[in-house]
């Protein structure tokens, strides 16, 4: 298994990479991202509303902020959570009044409801991990009587345009080694982990 210190090597070279391919707009832009979105009765996150609204949560003691997130790798909100998060996440959601939730992270896809309140996880716009290779995106629908109506979507996309721009990247940190590549590859085509892929 990696080490912490092999994590964030393979952290620190990958966000120098890029930083060297974005312009200083797209940095900028980049740094306005809010932590999460309030939409109508909806919270936005990227991994977890608890995580994202309460980051005292996971801070740690000492560390200087501008180190938390880089620390903190969020388990998210998955189907297969254990009863008591889950219970703690509903629980959350009714102090708040939030109706629906919003996530990612996780790359799987799901619609979990109870109580009249909704979870979903879009799942991923790139890189599904849930076997399914297709880009996976949630249609929120109002209804005549104001209730509203969430469901998955999947899309196809061009496979080999996505492939070939591996092939054009031969300076992404690991696409110097043929396997890495090919496990990439292999993960936009299966909807699996590239690491699954790499030769043992």
């Amino acid at each position: 298994p990696e080490t912490d210190q092999d994590w964030n090597q393979d952290m620190l070279l990958l966000t120098q990479w890029w930083e060297d391919h974005l312009t200083a707009d797209d940095l900028a832009w980049i740094r306005t991202f809010q932590d999460y979105v309030l939409w109508d009765d909806a919270c936005l996150a990227h991994d977890s509303p608890l995580d994202r609204m309460l980051p005292e949560r996971w801070h740690t003691p000492g560390l200087p902020s501008q180190y938390q997130e880089w620390f903190f790798h969020s388990p998210g909100v998955s189907e297969e959570m254990p009863a008591a998060r889950w219970q703690e996440l509903w629980d959350f959601m009714a102090q708040r009044h939030f109706a629906r939730v919003f996530i990612g992270h996780s790359h799987v896809p799901f619609i979990r409801a109870e109580g009249g309140r909704l979870v979903c996880n879009i799942g991923s716009a790139g890189a599904p991990l849930d076997g399914d290779p297709r880009p996976s995106w949630a249609l929120v629908e109002a209804e005549p009587i104001g209730a509203r109506t969430v469901t998955l979507r999947r899309v196809d996309y061009d496979l080999a345009l996505t492939q070939n721009l591996i092939d054009a990247t031969p300076d992404y940190h690991g696409f110097a080694s043929a396997d890495y590549k090919a496990a990439y590859k292999k993960w936009f085509a299966t909807g699996r982990h590239w690491r699954v892929h790499l030769p043992h």
